[in-house]
């Protein structure tokens, strides 16, 4: 039979999003323009983030297995204690979570060069904070322990060999794992970026922009994380969180133009550059009472 729940108000958010801009004209002609823009947008927590603590969310338990039959297939009866579990009956929502928001402030400045010719750059700063994220709030304690990280290449006894504190979960609170979506200290997105264009009018039968953008953004949470379970639901996601955001190309340049013939036959071109996407090394840590998981 189908299970019907009472509806729940999770979060009512009251917000008002200033927005402020300012335009500068430096010449009498109003050929060179200076601007500044300071704005706060709020973000929505999408119903895909709320559906983790949702009764309707899947339990999960994460136990250790013991392949008694040496066959590499699961069967009941070959599961181990229990290491993790984590489900809709399980998880709550944080009675007073913040709204996401996301502050930008902008300088820009624009040059008129010939009648048809304008350059322009933009200086553009933001930062997100306030991020919703799971966070464990159950009875769990971690002791810091060392671990060998075998360096790059991955082979232990060779001269990058390093040693990486992790955290090991006491034996006692196994299992005791409870997250909330709240927002965790720490979570948080910083953004910098130039970008510079260049912009030719049609005439003389031809038009075209050249722009190049340049950018570093440093997150705790990823802008491609689907999701709000992670960086947060332990100490060991915690390491190394601050990073270079993985969706973030740091230089991109794009040329585009068009040429008109005499006899009506138009003809473009695009070229685009762009560096690739970072990632990090990850090192899987095995041993510990609360499993095998991965490090950055």
């Amino acid at each position: 039979a189908a299970v019907v729940h009472d509806p729940v108000d999770l979060v009512t958010w009251d917000t008002v999003d200033p927005r402020f801009a300012l335009t500068y004209q430096v010449d009498s002609a109003g050929r060179t323009v200076l601007r500044f823009g300071a704005s706060r947008y709020y973000q929505n927590l999408d119903s895909f983030k709320f559906f983790v603590a949702s009764p309707a969310f899947p339990m999960t338990w994460v136990t250790l297995w013991f392949d008694r039959n040496d066959d590499f297939a699961y069967q009941v009866g070959e599961e181990g204690p229990l290491l993790f579990s984590f489900g809709g009956s399980l998880n709550s929502v944080d009675p007073d979570l913040r709204r996401p928001y996301t502050d930008e402030f902008v300088f820009g400045a624009s040059h008129e060069v010939t009648s048809d010719i304008q350059i322009s750059a933009n200086a553009i700063f933001r930062q997100d904070r306030d991020l919703g994220a799971t966070e464990d709030i159950g009875d769990t304690r971690y002791t810091p322990v060392d671990v060998l990280d075998p360096g790059p290449d991955g082979i232990p006894g060779t001269g990058d060999d390093a040693t990486i504190t992790v955290y090991e979960q006491d034996a006692d609170t196994i299992g005791n794992n409870r997250l909330q979506i709240t927002n965790p200290e720490g979570a948080k997105r910083d953004y910098k970026g130039l970008e510079i264009t260049a912009s030719k009018r049609f005439r003389n039968n031809w038009q075209g922009v050249a722009s190049l953008v340049w950018s570093e953004m440093a997150v705790t949470q990823s802008t491609l994380a689907l999701g709000v379970l992670g960086t947060f639901d332990s100490p060991n996601g915690a390491i190394n969180a601050l990073g270079r955001d993985e969706a973030n190309q740091t230089v991109q340049f794009k040329l585009q133009g068009t040429y008109m013939f005499d006899f009506g036959l138009g003809v473009s071109g695009l070229y685009r550059f762009r560096t690739g996407t970072p990632y990090t090394r990850e090192l899987s840590v095995s041993g510990l009472n609360q499993g095998t998981f991965n490090v950055r």
